[in-house]
């Protein structure tokens, strides 16, 4: 749109953005607020215009023009100029990063730059806020973003070039390539950090390879495996063996959002083993990690929901008692013992019977053995008394089918 300069003394609008006296009759129907300016009904080539490329201000009147009027938008800075003089359409993760880092820094409501360290972000997208998938697919949708734009600007159509090989259809797994050239770059950045924050001699134990840092485990991409001869087919995952896997650090955000993920949806409360193992099918972190995982099937309302729902599953063969805390003898079994020969005293030539009542505890195999005279239920429970003297009255007792012990129950 082109701009033009109009002096304040013919400009209406001043009226209304100066600072000055304004009285009914400067606004009423006559007026030339209401009727406007006469030049305004002049032909254009008499208007009295001027380019605004033509204005020659002084430093205060350009520090005036610049805090009156709007910024212009950041979006709009330089990006078009940019991509512009990139005629060759290119597919290089590092010229997307490039045109993404002409972006200026955003400016706070009040006109103030932001802070150095609320500005620090280690991504493109902040993973901890919009998750792993969501900030994947907002970096694929801006790649694919300066990918269209390259490719309006084709002189030629290129052979690297997913849109000019498929028009006028859309191309066949766009989101699929454009995620992986996200991942990429992502790692790539993981990459650039590492190297500013570890030692030379910890990055040596990893290979290099297109700007990512990977980790060549003991199957390498020579040796892989294969199945040959077997006539039946075996469950071995294979497919997800992966031969280099890109180096995260533990206190990542990609990392930490990964791990969400795989714990949501990917692997749905599955515990911290099988969650492991399924990050490690996507990146290797060097160091102590699994803390992470135990914290978070901790805090976790589902994996604790699911853990009380499996115990109880385990658990369910036995008897409650066995599951109960409680003191010692609170819940026990009883039993009567035959066949014993007792004497008086020590020299004493008569003899007579004697029997045992065992009462064992069932939380803790504690063991109680008390003599009887007789097998009677009066005898049962004068040892249950005695019993209880020493160690407290049992709660709950379980007997056999022994008249004697069965009449406990009618007992007062």
């Amino acid at each position: 749109v082109p701009l033009y300069h109009v002096p304040g003394t013919e400009n209406l609008a001043d009226l209304l953005t100066k600072e000055q006296e304004i009285d009914i009759s400067k606004v009423a129907c006559n007026s030339e607020w209401q009727k406007g300016k006469p030049w305004m009904t002049m032909p254009t080539d008499r208007l009295p215009l001027s380019p605004n490329t033509n204005l020659v201000l002084s430093t205060k009147e350009r520090s005036a023009l610049e805090a009156e009027c709007l910024e212009k938008p950041y979006l709009l800075i330089s990006h078009n100029d940019a991509v512009r003089e990139q005629t060759t359409h290119c597919n290089s993760i590092a010229s997307v990063y490039a045109a993404l880092g002409t972006i200026p820094p955003p400016v706070a409501p009040g006109g103030e730059a932001v802070h150095p360290d609320v500005m620090k972000r280690e991504h493109l997208v902040d993973f901890i806020k919009y998750g792993w998938s969501r900030a994947i697919r907002i970096i694929a949708m801006v790649i694919k973003f300066t990918r269209v734009l390259r490719h309006r600007l084709h002189r030629e159509k290129s052979e690297d070039c997913m849109y000019c090989a498929s028009e006028p259809d859309r191309p066949v797994g766009e989101y699929q390539a454009l995620a992986k050239h996200a991942e990429k770059l992502i790692f790539t950045m993981e990459t650039e950090i590492i190297k500013k924050e570890w030692k030379q001699d910890k990055i040596r134990q990893f290979v290099e390879d297109n700007g990512i840092l990977y980790f060549s485990g003991r199957i390498d991409q020579a040796n892989p495996v294969t199945i040959r001869d077997i006539d039946f087919d075996i469950f071995l995952d294979n497919t997800d063996f992966q031969t280099m896997l890109p180096v995260v650090r533990p206190t990542s955000q990609l990392f930490f959002a990964y791990v969400f993920h795989v714990h949501f949806h990917v692997k749905r409360h599955s515990g911290i083993e099988i969650s492991v193992r399924e990050v490690m099918k996507k990146m290797y972190m060097p160091g102590k990690f699994r803390h992470v995982f135990k914290r978070i099937c901790d805090d976790c309302v589902k994996c604790a929901l699911i853990q009380k729902k499996t115990v109880e599953l385990e658990l369910a063969k036995h008897h409650y008692s066995r599951t109960l805390i409680a003191p010692v003898f609170y819940t026990a079994q009883i039993d009567i013992v035959y066949g014993f020969t007792a004497k008086p005293h020590n020299n004493a030539r008569k003899t007579f019977k004697l029997y045992a009542l065992v009462i064992v505890c069932m939380h803790t195999s504690a063991t109680n053995i008390l003599a009887l005279e007789s097998i009677n239920t009066q005898s049962v429970v004068n040892a249950i008394e005695r019993h209880a003297a020493r160690y407290g009255m049992p709660a709950e007792l379980y007997v056999d089918n022994g008249s004697q012990l069965k009449a406990l129950d009618k007992v007062q």
